[in-house]
C-alpha cells in the first residue's frame, strides 16, 4: 500500500508559499484523482483502496505527530512487507522546477523531515520504506541562504511546475503500486522545467 504525505504548515498565510510545495502538489494530485479530503482531529486525509494521502493541520516542524496519529488510526504498520511512505517535501538545495526521488537519507536540516523521523521511531520507521520526492524551491541564480525565500510566495510558473509533478505522479502510480524504485528515479530524476526568475 501507498502513503503519500504532503508536507507544509496548515496556516492560512504559508499555504501559497515554497515551504508547501509538498502539500500543494499532493492537492494537485488529488484534484486529478477526484479524491476530497478528510478532516480527522490534527490531520487531512483521502483514501482509495490501497492509496492513502495525509496532510497535516499542524505546523512544519510537528509532521511526525500528525503521521504517527494517523498510522495508529488506520492501524497501519511499518513492518508490513507492501508499505511505502512517500513523502513530498520542499527541497530548498534544488532549482524551483527540478525534483528528486530518493530513499530515506539525512534530514538536510528540514524540520518536518527530523520530526517524522523522531516521531516514527515508536513504529519502528524502516528508512528503507520511507521514499522522499524532494521538490525543488530555490529560485536560479539565488546563492542566499533558504531561510531568505523559504516562505515566500510561489508565483505562476512554480503552480504550473506542480500541477505538471501531480499529472507525472498520477501517470506513474501503478510504478509506485510496484514499488518500481529504479524506473520511477529515471522518471523524475532526469527531468527539469526552466524558468528564469
Amino acid at each position: 500500500m501507498l502513503l503519500f504525505y504532503g508536507l507544509g504548515n496548515h496556516s492560512q498565510k504559508y499555504f501559497q508559499t515554497k515551504h508547501n510545495s509538498g502539500r500543494l502538489v499532493l492537492e494537485n494530485l488529488l484534484n486529478l484523482k477526484n479524491l476530497k479530503l478528510q478532516d480527522k482531529n490534527g490531520y487531512l486525509y483521502a483514501k482509495e483502496f490501497q492509496f492513502y494521502s495525509l496532510i497535516s493541520k499542524g505546523f512544519m516542524n510537528n509532521s511526525g505527530l500528525s503521521l504517527v496519529s494517523f498510522m495508529n488510526y488506520f492501524k497501519l504498520d511499518f513492518e508490513d512487507s507492501n508499505f511505502i511512505l512517500l513523502i513530498l517535501q520542499d527541497d530548498s538545495d534544488q532549482i524551483v522546477g527540478s525534483q528528486k526521488l530518493v530513499v530515506g537519507g539525512g534530514s538536510g536540516g528540514h524540520r518536518g523531515i527530523s520530526d517524522i523521523y523522531k516521531q516514527g521511531l515508536g513504529l519502528n520507521l524502516d528508512l528503507e520504506k520511507v521514499w522522499r520526492l524532494k521538490i525543488g524551491i530555490r529560485p536560479e541564480e539565488n546563492k542566499q541562504k533558504s531561510e531568505t525565500f523559504v516562505l515566500s510566495g510561489i508565483n505562476n510558473f512554480e503552480k504550473q511546475f506542480y500541477q505538471t509533478l501531480a499529472q507525472k505522479i498520477e501517470q506513474n502510480l501503478t510504478l509506485f503500486e510496484n514499488k518500481e524504485l529504479a524506473k520511477l528515479q529515471t522518471i523524475f530524476n532526469s527531468s527539469t522545467l526552466s524558468s528564469k526568475f
